[in-house]
């Protein structure tokens, strides 16, 4: 969030030089000194196309700036949206598990952008949607990874653990992935790719994920 906090008050800096920028140039171009307003507002000379062309590509200009300034904080708001909306799942499946001493299952189909939580005997549970124009790039379980299309399973034990695993998502702009602890729940957000590989790693090597 502070890169966001940052971005936009760059944005409202840039804003603020430009809008000083337009009311600069009007004022030289109706021959007036920059800072001072006329002392009469009688017989003011009408504008000429030049003029007209510089004010519409300055506002055009402004305009971009602030589709891009509301653009930035309205993805980041979706993709958390969509990140708590996947945990708060993911952990009912596992109270689930607990609660009914049964062996559950999550199974992921890429290919519909859905995730789906059944019992051991593959009676529905529950459901989600990835939405937000958010798709589900891959799923990786263990050394096994799955990527644009097919389905993929991720075991839930009587206990609420699973495998510890990640999903990559995509929202057409950037990917990153969210790696849940299998002991916990827990979730925390990655951004390249190397870094996964190498919690992976981390995990195979201390034999702390669940078998």
């Amino acid at each position: 969030m502070p890169r966001d906090v940052n971005r936009q008050t760059n944005v409202k800096q840039q804003w603020l030089a430009l809008s000083r920028s337009v009311n600069g140039i009007m004022f030289k171009l109706s021959g007036v000194p920059s800072g001072r307003r006329p002392k009469t507002t009688v017989s003011r000379r009408a504008y000429t196309l030049i003029e007209l062309a510089v004010v519409i590509t300055l506002s055009t200009l402004l305009t971009s700036i602030a589709v891009v300034s509301l653009v930035s904080p309205h993805k980041a708001a979706r993709k958390q949206r969509e990140a708590e909306a996947f945990i708060h799942f993911e952990r009912v499946c596992r109270t689930a598990a607990r609660r009914d001493r049964e062996t559950y299952q999550m199974q992921f189909d890429l290919g519909r952008n859905v995730v789906e939580c059944t019992r051991g005997n593959g009676e529905h549970f529950k459901t989600i949607s990835i939405r937000g124009g958010i798709d589900i790039r891959a799923v990786r379980v263990r050394d096994r990874v799955l990527v644009d299309n097919g389905r993929v399973t991720v075991p839930i034990n009587r206990r609420g653990i699973s495998p510890t695993y990640g999903i990559s998502l995509d929202d057409g702009d950037q990917s990153w992935w969210l790696l849940i602890a299998g002991g916990s729940g827990f979730m925390v957000e990655i951004e390249k790719d190397r870094d996964v590989e190498h919690a992976f790693q981390a995990i195979e090597a201390n034999g702390a994920d669940v078998n």
